[in-house]
């Protein structure tokens, strides 16, 4: 862990949700007889274990990931489901403009795009909607450079109690605090990504978080102090929160880890 960095206001860190489509069967194209065809190769959808957006050697294809392609006009002209290598292919298409979309896997999302300076082996989905840029396809052409790297998610989170004794450590009988506002920050912009309240337990949870740095604010309600941090030896127990910058230190959230160890004493 390391301490935060300063901050002068407590988007994106983790995760995207695209729009989806539906699965379903192929849509040709309507009209265009006599029009002259390109050959489009889509390429591959691979699991980018170490998410650093390239396709390395080792990472598996992912399988049966719908890939739905749409024309100019946003019409839907075909639907692929890739193979167990996770390749994929339009093939027979008019010369013109196109879209690919992946479908969204559930626990994954889209990793980072147009790392590495090479476009056959980067990922070409948005992580926010899991659509390439425009693509042109020429006449008798074709074009197998368009991918999309997966990334597992994770979550984070914990608690936050009414530290009755204000030692810092969460004892036997001592409540969670409700309705607690807590934000969740990208470490690398320093600004807020997520926001969410502590149920009735004290508890919170911030989930499909892709891998990154990331650290916890909690402005404490009116007329409560913050316990001090980091007392004793389990880190499961104590207070995580800074009483004066009201912020948590950074943490790296690694591929598909659920980190519940962040928690908040407040005391009155």
């Amino acid at each position: 862990r390391h301490p935060p960095p300063a901050v002068s206001s407590p988007p994106a860190l983790l995760s995207g949700l695209s729009r989806v489509f539906t699965r379903g069967a192929a849509a040709d194209r309507a009209g265009g007889a006599g029009l002259p065809r390109a050959a489009a190769r889509g390429d591959r959808v691979w699991y980018d274990r170490n998410h650093n957006g390239v396709q390395d050697g080792s990472e598996p294809g992912a399988p049966d990931v719908g890939v739905f392609l749409s024309d100019e006009w946003q019409s839907l002209v075909d639907v692929q489901l890739t193979d167990e290598n996770g390749y994929f292919a339009f093939d027979g298409l008019h010369a013109g403009d196109y879209i690919i979309q992946f479908e969204l896997v559930d626990g994954y999302g889209f990793t980072t795009r147009h790392m590495g300076g090479n476009a056959d082996l980067d990922s070409d989905a948005d992580p926010d909607s899991g659509e390439t840029a425009i693509i042109t396809l020429a006449a008798g052409g074709a074009d197998s450079s368009w991918d999309a790297g997966l990334v597992r998610l994770g979550a984070l989170g914990d608690r936050v109690w009414y530290d009755s004794d204000a030692d810092g450590i969460q004892d036997i009988g001592e409540t969670g605090v409700q309705s607690v506002t807590v934000v969740l920050y990208d470490a690398v912009t320093n600004q807020p990504v997520l926001t969410t309240t502590t149920d009735a337990n004290g508890n919170y949870l911030f989930k499909g978080l892709k891998p990154g740095d990331c650290y916890v604010g909690v402005p404490p309600p009116a007329g409560y102090s913050v316990s001090p941090e980091n007392v004793g030896s389990d880190d499961g127990k104590d207070s995580d929160l800074n009483p004066v910058t009201l912020l948590m230190p950074v943490t790296t959230l690694v591929a598909g880890e659920n980190d519940p160890t962040w928690d908040a004493g407040l005391y009155q």
